[in-house]
């Protein structure tokens, strides 16, 4: 009975930090499309130890929420379709974080999701997100920065 009550305290815990993470993503989207920049820049950077072919830095420009334009931060050379492709925006961002948190792609960790966001425009600075098939992998995508235009 010990046991049986330890494990219903610990999944209402883990459940409690799920729906605060949920809770977490619905306010700072909400906050970020309170802003309503439909033009930015941003320093994206790809860390990336889990086998997709996206990693390093990149500048990406985004006009109503479409990539315009994406160089390589390191020399500002254009960056390949295949790889611009992969890109998210914001509101891509706030996609992929909240996909990992319902764990629509079934492989997250015990660890799980651990975004953060921006203090005063909410946008995430970074995904923290730690798929479970790819051991000691993660899937990171950091905003180094971001300019808004609008």
């Amino acid at each position: 009975m010990v046991r049986y009550l330890g494990l219903v305290a610990v999944l209402l815990l883990v459940s409690g930090c799920d729906n605060q993470r949920e809770a977490d993503l619905d306010a700072n989207r909400t906050t970020w499309k309170i802003h309503g920049f439909k033009h930015y820049w941003m320093n994206l950077a790809a860390e990336c130890r889990c086998g997709m072919a996206v990693n390093g830095s990149f500048i990406v420009e985004v006009r109503e929420g479409k990539i315009v334009k994406a160089v390589f931060a390191s020399d500002k050379s254009p960056v390949p379709a295949y790889t611009r492709s992969k890109l998210p925006t914001v509101e891509g961002l706030f996609g992929m974080i909240e996909a990992a948190l319902r764990d629509e792609w079934g492989f997250l960790s015990e660890t799980g999701v651990r975004p953060a966001y921006h203090p005063l425009y909410g946008y995430p600075v970074h995904t923290g997100i730690r798929p479970l098939k790819v051991r000691g992998g993660d899937l990171n995508w950091i905003i180094k920065y971001l300019v808004m235009n609008e």
